[in-house]
């Protein structure tokens, strides 16, 4: 789907730019023609802060209008954490579907695997009951056996009282045709008893194998059911998940759906970001226009705030810790230090409103994180996580022969009611740049001249001094207790000068000289030497 919010904006944004130019140039010149003066500002500058405000309000007027009318764009910056939210809550419901899913595949092994136990065992059993049919089968035959043994002993029984009545025709041969009927009957009683044991115990062991039949058989009735249950269930889970399988599907569809929407956030996040550099821009140029026009107030410490002062919380490079490191540090301890610089800092930030949340490069919950940067080729880039930033900046310190200063500083301007702070680490070399005596600038003042014009003139020297020092790499660190450039008693040694400048009635040489040695983390501490001119 070709994506119509950035072509809106970029459309809207290039007829507001037309807009601006026509409508400033045309303002520019009538002021111009006018010659109006405000605030004590000359002509010209008056046309040019004019004609600011007004391509600023008319920018502001034509993003508002985009904002009311275009619901894509109002969406895409103000719905864009919610909908990152929505991404990441989603990812972490198909994370654990997807362990559910794992959970239920393993419990479908392991009732496999206990059904194939369960056949196994059924097979034992079936072996036993075939064996206890085959003794069964072997008693029976013995029975048999016996039962014949036993009508032979009847019928020697009948042939013994035959040889009774022989007997009773001879004493002798009935006597002895008496015992040995009597042994042949004790034999076979003895073989009968013996028979009869032998089919009791069979009938025994009989009886027992039944009972193990009967057991076997009502223990593969269980299992059977045990089975047909787990069966059962186990259609029941594959049920549930493939349900859980077809909603997955329709997640991972709405997660790649997210995922489109999100990239096409991003790019317009990205387009959005080039934008806000070129209005920082524009923007610093007429804050430098405002400073110049508020020079008296910056002389006696007051800070000249940005448009819409009271609505920021945060600056751009706000430092919210700072920590030095030592020459050539191991890349290791490094590492270290920069995350606990971060953690240093958090307690400013959230005295300015930060609180803590997760970035998409960095899977930790941190007050202050660091600000996403971006490798490789221009269409092709690919943002840095916390790790790599901080990989990359370790292993570049290492190479430093000289102690360095490292701060977090703001990213950029954070408004009041911003919660999510991003920072950047700032690397200040702490080397020296001027000695004791040294000479920063100079200049030529009239002695006679007003104490406005006076002031003034001093003012730029002093303008020219910090301008000089900051191109040979100085950068004191800016706190609370310190919020200037320069070091305390700055204002009343200016005023010292002026007063020693009006004493000489002519022109003087004016140089501005380092109290002492100072390095590139200190707070530059001057003094003016006056010179009369040849001298």
């Amino acid at each position: 789907m070709f994506p119509t919010t950035p072509v809106v904006l970029v459309l809207g944004l290039t007829i507001a730019t037309c807009v601006i130019a026509y409508w400033s140039d045309n303002l520019g010149k009538k002021l111009g023609k006018k010659r109006l003066s405000l605030f004590g500002l000359r002509p010209r500058q008056t046309a040019t802060l004019i004609s600011m405000v007004t391509s600023v309000g008319i920018m502001l007027l034509t993003l508002l209008v985009m904002l009311v009318f275009n619901s894509s764009l109002r969406n895409a910056l103000l719905n864009y954490d919610n909908v990152r939210r929505a991404a990441n809550r989603l990812t972490r419901t198909l994370s654990n579907v997807k362990a559910q899913a794992q959970t239920a595949e393993k419990q479908l092994r392991v009732v496999s695997g206990q059904l194939d136990e369960s056949r196994q065992q059924l097979n034992t059993e079936t072996k036993n009951a075939n064996a206890a049919k085959s003794l069964t089968a072997k008693a029976r035959v013995d029975l048999d056996k016996t039962r014949q043994s036993l009508k032979g002993a009847r019928t020697a029984e009948v042939f013994a009282r035959r040889g009774q009545n022989a007997a009773r025709q001879g004493e002798k041969k009935a006597t002895a045709a008496q015992v040995v009927a009597q042994q042949k009957a004790s034999v076979f009683y003895v073989r009968l008893t013996e028979s009869t044991q032998s089919l009791n115990s069979k009938l025994k062991e009989l009886a027992e194998n039944a009972k193990k039949l009967d057991q076997g058989r009502v223990q593969l009735h269980r299992v059977r059911q045990e089975i047909k249950d787990q069966k059962d269930a186990t259609q029941r889970q594959i049920g549930v998940n493939k349900r859980q399988i077809i909603a997955n599907k329709r997640l991972v569809e709405q997660s790649g759906n997210l995922e489109k929407q999100i990239r096409d956030l991003q790019d317009t996040r990205k387009e959005l970001l080039v934008q806000i550099d070129d209005a920082k821009k524009s923007y610093e140029v007429a804050q430098q226009s405002f400073i110049e026009a508020n020079a008296y107030a910056k002389v006696f410490g007051g800070i000249v705030g940005q448009f819409g002062a009271g609505k920021i919380a945060a600056n751009l490079g706000r430092v919210f810790a700072e920590t030095t490191l030592p020459p050539a540090s191991d890349p290791a301890r490094i590492r270290v230090a920069i995350r606990e610089l971060l953690d240093r800092g958090a307690p400013a930030a959230v005295a300015l409103g930060a609180k803590p949340f997760q970035s998409e490069l960095n899977s930790a919950e941190r007050v202050l994180q660091l600000a996403p940067r971006y490798t490789g080729r221009p269409g092709q880039e690919e943002p840095l996580t916390d790790d790599e930033q901080i990989d990359q900046l370790a292993n570049y310190l290492s190479t430093f022969k000289m102690p360095v200063s490292m701060r977090a500083v703001a990213a950029r301007n954070y408004a009041e009611g911003e919660t999510n702070f991003f920072a950047r680490i700032e690397l200040v070399p702490i080397k020296r740049v001027f000695v004791t005596g040294e000479t920063i600038t100079s200049s030529t003042v009239d002695g006679n001249a007003t104490d406005a014009e006076l002031f003034n003139k001093l003012l730029e020297l002093v303008n020219a001094g910090e301008a000089v020092a900051r191109q040979r790499g100085m950068a004191p660190l800016v706190t609370t207790e310190h919020p200037n450039f320069y070091a305390d008693g700055t204002n009343e040694r200016i005023f010292d000068a002026l007063r020693a400048v009006q004493m000489q009635v002519r022109q003087v040489r004016v140089r501005l000289v380092a109290v002492e040695d100072f390095t590139t983390v200190d707070n530059l501490r001057i003094r003016f030497v006056i010179e009369r001119m040849g001298a």
